[in-house]
């Protein structure tokens, strides 16, 4: 303005008149008298200068200013668009140029394509000056270290002129030492991770971590940790506003092995993390330069034969079993005492057929053999399972004392529980007699079918997970793949099923709190850091964190894993028991058909009762399979009034073995197999609501 007041002076100089009027104006003596000034016109292309700012008390403080220089004028950025003429002197001389604002806004574009944004009017900036006032921020301050580290230079070989106010405390600093310490906690490791700089000071890295990843909660997400592994190196803020440089290779293992703890709102003090993972971080360790690590040797060397089966040591089968183990089942053996010795828990989840019981009652019959069976082990199973897992008892490991707790009189045998090996039970029955099976402690408990427990918050989960015992064991044929959420539950005890576990992730979690309580966190923060991100965002990263924390606990083999060790064919026979509504009425079936007979007999004699004595043996089958199909024929003949035998009673009794087959066919079918069903009445309805299975 002050080059224009003079050329305006100069144009009315010669009359001394005022710019404001017409009329002639009196110059007072003192003024000299006018001389013209001249300027001349140079073309020169605007230099781009960013002055930093930064005020550690107010972040909408922290920022640049832009300006263009002309020649050694500077004048601000602006948004006007339209050319103009720009006025400056040098060395006397006054010179006039224009400015360029296609170039200057091509400098523009280069500021927003780094993550500079303008600052929008904040009453945060009010009353200050507006030198300290930046006109370009980052979204974040814990953006700073990456820009200023990462971008700043591709913008200074760009053009840019760039200016540091004194005191400026952003700098990047360089570390002497990472100095990492991992503390035996059963399968869980406590980590302390900490930084040394040159200047000798330390600092706790899981914190600056933390700090940066709360920042950016994104950083977290499948397609950041992708990003991370093609990148060289990130750039994290220290406390003090210094830069510390690190290894994305680094950062990227940090992150992935302590997934769970980043995830939180709030890092805990118990810098828990699986072993699992510290396996993992360790081999990245191994290619940081300057790193100190410290750890039990002892622990790794057990951690390593865990994540790795082939490394479990072979045992001894027990002497007293009295069928020859096959190598998977051997290896399912191995596997199940090298947990019990690790105080964890076991989810066998091989397929139906493949021998979980025969597995289970050779581990338990072993740990009797070494003298370690100090109390009895505790079964909990279907009631339809029962009379098989007495059988195969008896039958492969006769020198376990096996009591059944089962019936009416069962109370009876309370008193002596103690004098037994194994003690089977069902998970109604659990429920019913909790307080007495509480009462005790037991050196295993095995949960058969274990998806009874998929739903954490039944009275079923509840009730097995305050049970007192040692080993958990969950056995089930289910595949685990689909849904996570099941494993949760059964940690720490022993599980056996052979339903398939795909369908649920909350299922996993389920199994996996009950065998190791805590190992997948509360049910919350499962959801939020895994379950959540696997169902419904595939995400990757979750999933193979998952599955390498829950690997070495869960044993799963399928029939085409193990078929060259399979017979051609196997024959099993699974027997049932009747529950009690329908052995009574099994019961007043048998005596009324008996009084019909014996009638038959008297009034006809032996020889020509031979259709009543069919009929008989007709009608205590069709109650054994449903007595449902009893109703057409006692309402023809008006049998109904005898023996208290009702509709109702018929439709109240049920059917075991329907029962079973509902229970036990989709098993089969998510394993993939073929099933042929056969029956002699054409009229027993399977399934009836349900159109995924063939009725025969």
């Amino acid at each position: 303005h002050l080059y224009e007041s003079l050329f305006f002076v100069g144009a009315f100089g010669p009359e001394k008149r005022s710019p404001w009027t017409d009329l002639p104006f009196d110059w007072p003596a003192s003024v000299p008298e006018f001389s013209p000034l001249h300027f001349r016109h140079v073309d020169i292309a605007p230099k781009p200068v960013l002055k930093l700012l930064i005020d550690a008390s107010n972040p909408y403080l922290n920022g640049v200013q832009l300006s263009f220089d002309y020649g050694g004028f500077r004048r601000d950025s602006d948004i006007r668009p339209i050319n103009e003429t720009v006025y400056y002197q040098q060395q006397g001389q006054w010179f006039e140029t224009h400015d360029d604002r296609d170039v200057e806004q091509a400098f523009i574009r280069q500021l927003r394509s780094v993550g500079l944004r303008r600052l929008n009017p904040h009453r945060s900036t009010m009353g200050q000056p507006p030198e300290n006032i930046p006109e370009w921020i980052l979204p974040s301050k814990m953006d700073w270290p990456e820009f200023l580290a990462c971008r700043l230079e591709p913008l200074r070989e760009a053009g840019f002129l760039i200016e540091t106010p004194p005191g400026f405390r952003y700098e990047i600093v360089r570390v002497r030492q990472w100095d990492v310490h991992c503390k035996e906690r059963g399968i869980m490791g406590e980590i302390h991770f900490e930084v040394v700089l040159n200047d000798g000071l330390r600092l706790d890295l899981i914190d600056i971590v933390a700090d940066w990843v709360n920042a950016a909660p994104k950083r977290l997400s499948d397609a950041s940790l992708r990003e991370m592994t093609r990148q060289t190196a990130q750039h994290l803020s220290l406390p003090d506003g210094r830069i510390l440089p690190i290894a994305a290779s680094l950062l990227h293992g940090i992150l992935t092995a302590m997934l769970d703890l980043f995830a939180g709102k709030k890092v805990a003090n118990d810098r828990d993390i699986a072993a699992m993972h510290w396996l993992q971080l360790r081999e990245r360790l191994k290619s940081t330069p300057n790193t100190h690590v410290r750890e039990h040797g002892d622990w790794v060397d057990r951690m390593h034969r865990l994540a790795d089966m082939r490394e479990i040591p072979s045992i001894p089968p027990p002497a007293g079993l009295t069928i020859r183990l096959r190598d998977y089942q051997q290896h399912g053996l191995n596997w199940l005492q090298c947990l019990l010795r690790l105080n964890t828990g076991a989810l066998l989840a091989d397929d139906m057929g493949l021998g979980k019981t025969v597995q289970t009652l050779a581990h338990i019959l072993k740990e009797k053999e070494v003298g370690n069976l100090c109390d009895p082990a505790l079964i909990v199973m279907p009631t339809s399972l029962m009379h098989n897992w007495k059988a195969e008892a008896a039958r492969f490991a006769p020198g376990l004392r096996v009591l059944t707790w089962h019936g009416s009189d069962r109370g009876k045998s309370l008193g002596i529980i103690k004098d037994h090996d194994l003690v089977l039970t069902t998970y109604g029955l659990m429920v019913r007699d909790i307080r007495t099976l509480q009462a005790r402690h037991w050196s295993m408990l095995v949960l058969d079918e274990a998806q009874h427990i998929r739903n954490p918050r039944t009275s079923v989960a509840r009730m097995a997970r305050e049970l007192k015992t040692g080993q958990r064991i969950c056995l089930t044929g289910t595949p685990m793949e689909n849904h996570l959420g099941d494993l949760w539950a059964l940690f720490e005890r022993i599980c056996l099923t052979g339903t398939p576990m795909e369908n649920h992730l909350g299922d996993l979690w389920a199994l996996f709190d009950f065998l190791m309580p805590g190992y997948l966190r509360d049910t919350r923060t499962f959801t939020r850091i895994f379950r959540q991100p696997i169902e419904q965002e595939g995400g990757g990263m979750r999933q193979q964190q998952l599955n390498l924390r829950i690997r070495p606990f869960i044993l799963r083999r399928t029939k085409e894993d193990v078929i060259a060790e399979l017979p051609p064919k196997t024959t099993m026979i699974h027997s049932v028991d009747m529950g009690e509504a329908q052995r009574e009425l099994y019961e007043g079936i048998r005596l009324m058909m008996h009084k019909k007979v014996r009638d038959a007999m008297r009034s006809m004699g032996r020889g020509q009762s031979h259709i009543i004595m069919l009929e008989a043996l007709l009608k205590m089958r069709q109650a054994c399979c449903d007595p449902r199909l009893l109703k057409h024929s006692l309402l023809k003949n008006g049998e109904t009034t005898q023996q208290h035998i009702t509709l109702k009673s018929i439709d109240r009794a049920g059917s075991a073995k329907l029962d079973w087959l509902r229970e036990t066919l989709p098993k089969m079918i998510a394993e993939g197999r073929r099933v042929l069903l056969f029956s002699q009445f054409t009229r027993m309805s399977l399934l009836q609501n349900s159109g995924e299975y063939c009725v025969i």
